[in-house]
């Protein structure tokens, strides 16, 4: 990813991928970013979460993992039983 990949958001991961979800409409999906610290990856992650909370519209899925430094950001129309899924994934790291 680059700096034009986090929007608005704090370009702060170390690492990052966009990946698309085909179901949810062309150029849709998520993010999957590594960080070098917490405080990094709990920034990132406020940011989505707060944006979301700002305005339905641009709510997404935000799940990490702390110890492995990992947060997967996918859109919020991706329905909440197949948004889970990551979420087990990623705990599972």
């Amino acid at each position: 990813m680059g700096p034009k990949d986090y929007g608005h958001g704090p370009a702060v991961a170390t690492e990052g991928i966009r990946f698309l979800i085909p179901s949810l409409g062309r150029d849709n999906g998520g993010r999957a970013m590594s960080f070098s610290s917490v405080e990094d990856l709990w920034s990132l992650k406020e940011y989505y979460d707060g944006v979301g909370r700002a305005t339905a519209a641009l709510f997404s899925w935000t799940f990490a993992n702390e110890q492995s430094l990992v947060l997967v950001q996918i859109n919020g129309d991706l329905p909440a039983s197949q948004a889970h899924r990551y979420r087990r994934i990623i705990a599972d790291l």
